[in-house]
Parts: C-alpha cells; structure tokens; sequence
C-alpha cells in the first residue's frame, strides 16, 4: 500500500511540474514587441516641438522605456536623439528639443519591453524659419512669372502694405515654387493665387500669420495640394479655394492639410472641388456666407466643431459621401440666412442640427438617400421659408414637427415618395405682413392627403396645389379660412373633392381662383352650395 502511495504521489508531483513548466513556455511564446502609436505634432517653433505616443499593447511585458525618436532621415531609432518618458503602457507626452530652424524631422514614438523596441507611425514636420528682421513693403505687388517671384522673395519682405497677387501671365506658365516667398507674414489687402497652370503643391507661407483683405486660390488647374499656412489666424474678408481643377479631369480634386489655426474670417468662406477639405479646428467665426461643394471625402462637419454662428447662408452642395451634419458646435443656435442642403447623394438624415432654434430658409433638395429630416431642435423653432423638392427617397416630413411658425412660404414639390406630410400639424399660420410666398405643394405623386395642414387657419400669400397624381381630396384644409393671394388648384388628377375649402369661400374672398384639369373641378359657387364632390 505504501508504495501504492508513494507512486501515486510520484506521479502527482512530476504531472504539475510538466503542466507548470508547459504554462511558463505558453506565457514566454505570448509575449511579442509592443504595438504604438505616434502622437500629432504641436506647438513647433524654431528649436522645439512636443509630441508623444499611445501603447495600445504591451506585448504581454512590462514597458521599461518609452519616448519619441527623431532625426533628418526617415526611419529614426533610439540610436539617433530620442526623449525618455519613463515606463507604462498608455499615452504619453513628449518634449522634442535641440532642433534647427527652418529644417525637416522625422518622428516616431518607441516602446521597449523585454522583446525589444517596436516603433509607431512616422511624422514629419518642420521648424520654424529663422528670425529675420523686419521688411515692409508699401504698395500692390503682382507677380507675373518665376522669375518676378525668385526676384522679390530675395529681399525678404516680411510685411505687404496692400495686395499680394500671384498670376502668371506666361505661355507655357512658369510659376512653380512659392518658396522664396516664405518670410512674407502678413498682408494687409487681397493675397491672390490665380491662375497659374504650372503650380503643383503650395507648401510655403508657414510664417504666414494674417490676410487682412482676400484670401483668394482659384483656377490653378493643375494644384493638388496646400500644406502651407499652418500659422494664418486671420482673414480680414473673404476666404475662398475653388476651381482647381482641370475642367477635362475632374478626379484631380484637390487635397488641403493646412489652416489648422485658422481662426476668424470676416467674410464668406468657400471650399470647392476639393478631395480632403483640411483641418479647421480653430475656426470660430464667418462673418458672411459659407459654401461647402464638391468635396469628395467628408462624411460630416467634424472639420468645422468651433464655428459659433452662421451669420448668412449655409450651402452644402454636391458632396459626394456626405452622410449627416455632425460635428458642428453645440453653440450654434441659428442660421441667419438659408441653410441649403442639396446634391449630396449619401445624405440619410439631418443629425447634427439640434441645437438650432432658427432658420431664414430651409432648403433640402435632390439628395437621393434622403428618408428623414430629423435632426431638429426638439423644443421648437421657427423658419421663415421652407422648400423641400426633388428628394427620390423621402417618404415623409418627420423631423419637422417642431416647427411652429413659417413667416412666409412653405413649398413642398416633385418629392416621388412623399406620402406623409403630418408633421406640419403644429403650423397655425403661413405668411406675414410683408409675405409674398404662401403654400405651394406640387407634384408629390404618392400624396393622397394633406393630412397635417389641419390647424392651418390663415395663409398670407398665395395656395397652390397642383401636379399632384395621386390627392384625392382636400380635408386637410377644413379650418383654412382666409388667404390673401391666388388660389390655383389644376393638374391633380384624382382630386374630386373640394369639401375642406367651404370654410375659406363662404368668407369674404376676392382672390383670383382657378380650379381645373382635376377629377373633378367645381366653381367657387359651387363649393359654398355644397356641391363640392360629385
């Protein structure tokens, strides 16, 4: 029996051993290089910069170093000059230091744990130029080739008293490099790039602080990208990159990487045919309209988060994957002109709007995905004008049952699967004093009702229902009592009953009134003899 036992034990023993030796090795094959990422550049200067990383894994061992590494060449290690931030995993900050001005570095962040050293993504950036002293210029300057551009950027101008303009007037152009414009910091009329078929990257003008007039890139067809003026703050009026593109290629759209501290601009602001629209995380305020077109990569608006207001119109057209209005600032509360939205064949939904409580216009057409308009301020708001017309996919109006007042026109047209219109149901009145719009619904084919024109009592303008296939009758308007311009209801083809307008003719109206082309097409006298259906 002993032996029965000391085998028994033997066995035990040599068996968790065996396991425990076979757990060590499964844990030393586990644990691999760390896995990082290299932190965005900022706060660059002449001779510093800061930086850092994010460990998203630690290889299964601890991190005994970590730190970004940088040097001239692509590809830094630690063998060149490198920070030591400690030990960890997580994110981390880095101070890069000892730099030259005005030169290029290459970046990456490192991690070692007992595996070795693994490295994230490269950066690159640049220094700030060298100091020069100040030079000012009084007076407009056009440059009209290469030459003129070598030639005034050889004296270091650092300021323009007027207007910068760079247009190349040559056949074949010759106006390639910007660079020897490079220490010009602020100009204090229009800077003006136009028309200079031979430019092909704009990565100059880092000292570039303000554009007190213009800001103006235009018909360089040939430009593919803008990477210079990472430090304008400043536009004085208008900022606007459009039309660099060539008319037989329209796939060369263009791509921004710049204007990251832009922050104020005092006119309109325009982005059109563009691939990548930039980074303006700093812009807060656009004293005029804003026009984003034909810009073929946003999904949202997170490339705008700070403007506080739109202070005129807001234009979103032809962008081609467009997807919602997110990313705008909680702190716009209103649209001061007309908040356009057209053209963009992704758009499902208006989600990103919520916080705004007023809108001069409201215009939504022709975006082909378009099922919903939610998105609105949920505790009400008005609009002065509403045109919703050509959307294929909407089926109804949800997403504007917050509204309660329109102050002039509502028009709801050539929708081809509008079906539902209730959530106009909180409307009382459509018009002001001074209105010459009124209603025009037309051509919704799918429309059989105007179920949410319930509570409509008074129309300050014009009635018009008409090219509507599929209405049959005209309930809805069974409160409507008075509508101070013409009445055109014509072209609905199964529309025989008129019983809802009893109210409104048995009133004092002197209105131009035409009935025609419907099912059925009663006179005026008809209807108030109750004649209103056959």
């Amino acid at each position: 029996m002993r032996n029965i036992v000391r085998c028994t034990v033997a066995f035990l023993l040599i068996f968790s051993c065996s396991q425990s030796d076979t757990h060590v090795i499964e844990n030393e094959r586990a644990i691999h290089l760390p896995i990082l990422t290299t932190a965005t550049i900022s706060e660059i200067t002449q001779t510093t910069a800061t930086s850092g990383g994010k460990i998203t894994d630690d290889g299964g061992a601890e991190i005994t170093s970590k730190g970004v590494c940088w040097s001239k060449t692509a590809n830094p290690t630690i063998s060149d000059l490198k920070t030591s931030d400690g030990s960890g995993d997580g994110e981390f900050d880095s101070a890069i230091v000892s730099l030259e001005a005005g030169e290029e570095y290459f970046v990456r962040s490192y991690a070692t744990n007992s595996q070795g050293t693994s490295y994230g993504n490269e950066l690159i950036f640049k220094t700030l130029n060298p100091e020069v002293d100040a030079k000012v210029f009084e007076g407009d300057v056009v440059l009209t080739s290469q030459k003129e551009v070598d030639e005034f950027g050889a004296e270091n101008y650092t300021k323009i008293i007027g207007s910068l303009g760079i247009r190349d007037s040559n056949s074949p152009t010759t106006i390639q490099d910007l660079s020897p414009l490079n220490s010009i910091k602020e100009i204090t009329l229009n800077f003006h790039i136009v028309n200079n078929d031979a430019l092909v990257n704009i990565v100059q003008f880092s000292e570039m602080t303000s554009v007190l007039g213009d800001f103006l890139i235009l018909d360089n067809i040939n430009l593919k990208s803008i990477s210079g003026f990472d430090n304008i703050r400043e536009v004085g009026k208008s900022f606007r990159i459009l039309g660099n593109y060539n008319v037989e290629t329209l796939e060369n759209h263009l791509n921004i990487e710049a204007f990251k501290k832009l922050q104020s601009i005092s006119g309109e602001f325009t982005l059109s045919r563009i691939l990548n629209t930039g980074t303006f995380f700093e812009l807060e305020t656009v004293e005029s309209k804003i026009l984003i077109e034909y810009i073929q990569n946003i999904v949202d608006l997170s490339f705008i988060p700070k403007i506080n207001s739109f202070n005129w119109h807001f234009h979103l057209w032809q962008n081609e994957n467009l997807e919602n209005m997110s990313g705008l600032s909680a702190e716009i509360k209103s649209v001061r002109g007309e908040l356009s939205i057209g053209g963009n064949p992704k758009l499902m939904n208006l989600s990103g709007l919520e916080n705004i409580g007023f809108i001069e216009t409201l215009h939504i057409s022709d975006n082909a995905e378009l099922n919903s308009l939610n998105g609105f301020n949920t505790s009400g708001f008005t609009v002065n004008n509403i045109e919703i017309f050509r959307n294929a996919s909407l089926v109804s109006l949800n997403g504007l049952q917050f509204i309660t007042a329109i102050s002039d026109e509502l028009r709801i047209s050539s929708n081809d699967n509008l079906e539902d219109i209730s959530a106009l149901e909180n409307i009382a009145e459509i018009g002001g004093e001074q209105s010459q719009g009124g209603v025009n619904i037309s051509s919704n084919n799918k429309l059989i009702e105007l179920k949410g024109l319930e509570n409509i009592h008074t129309i300050k303008g014009e009635l018009f229902i008409y090219g509507n296939s599929g209405l049959k009758n005209l309930n809805s308007l069974s409160e409507l009592r008075s509508v101070s311009g013409e009445i055109l209801i014509s072209e609905n083809e199964k529309l025989d009953d008129f019983c809802g307008l009893q109210l409104l003719l048995n009133s004092d109206l002197n209105n131009s009134f035409d009935i025609s082309e419907n099912a059925y097409n009663p006179s005026a006298q008809d209807i108030r003899d109750g004649n209103c259906k056959p």
